[in-house]
C-alpha cells in the first residue's frame, strides 16, 4: 500500500504518546488552536517538563534536554 501524498492529521490530545524519550502524561493548557496546547511531559531520565503540542508533533523537543551537547560530544570524538 503507498502512502505518498496523503497528510497525517495531528491527533488532537497527545496524553499517553511517547515523542523520542519523552512520554506524555497530561495536557496542561487546551486551546482552539493547536500549537497552543501544552502538556506535561516525563522524560526518561526523570525529568519533568512543559512542551507544547507543535514541538512535539513536530519533532522539535524529544527530550528534556538531557541529550544536548551529547551529539556535539560524538561529532568532536570522530
Amino acid at each position: 500500500m503507498r502512502l505518498s501524498g496523503m497528510k497525517i492529521q495531528p491527533v488532537d490530545d497527545l496524553t499517553g504518546h511517547r515523542f523520542g524519550r519523552l512520554h506524555v502524561v497530561t495536557m496542561l493548557r487546551d486551546s482552539s488552536r493547536t500549537i497552543e496546547r501544552l502538556y506535561l511531559c516525563e522524560c526518561s531520565c526523570g525529568n519533568a517538563v512543559e512542551i507544547s503540542h507543535y514541538d512535539l508533533w513536530n519533532g522539535k523537543k524529544r527530550s528534556c534536554g538531557c541529550l544536548k551537547g551529547r551529539g556535539d560530544r560524538l561529532q568532536r570524538a570522530k
